[in-house]
């Protein structure tokens, strides 16, 4: 029963923000796959609320979104100083380095494969 317990404690929280369904159920779906809880919203404003309410261990978020895209959503995460990794999921063309020196954790080009998703939760979350 600890066992249980103790894989239960060891969940994460993840949270995606993708304005497209289809997306957005793939990248829950994927997410989901790692045993973490996942959470999924459709804006950037969505998400920035329950980054607030739930502090999630990491986010995943695209940059093209209604209400308030990647970059707000990161600017209003980082006004709130928690430092949890924000890693920006976009098929918009950016530099890498660009993203990272704004202050993403990490960028995975859309189309993505799902390995290329894991691999981040992987490294910002500790799973094997």
């Amino acid at each position: 029963m600890s066992d249980i317990v103790s894989k239960i404690d060891d969940r994460k929280k993840i949270l995606v923000a993708e304005d497209r369904e289809s997306l957005r159920d793939l990248m829950r779906s994927i997410c989901e796959s790692t045993g973490h809880d996942v959470y999924a919203v459709e804006n950037g404003a969505q998400a920035l609320d329950f980054y607030v309410q739930c502090q999630p261990d990491l986010i995943l978020t695209d940059f093209k979104m209604p209400q308030m895209d990647g970059i707000q959503l990161l600017e209003g995460i980082q006004q709130r100083g928690n430092g949890v990794p924000v890693v920006l999921v976009s098929g918009s063309g950016f530099n890498r380095h660009e993203i990272i020196s704004r202050g993403f954790a990490d960028y995975v080009a859309k189309p993505y494969k799902p390995s290329q998703i894991t691999e981040c939760i992987e490294k910002y979350l500790g799973d094997k």
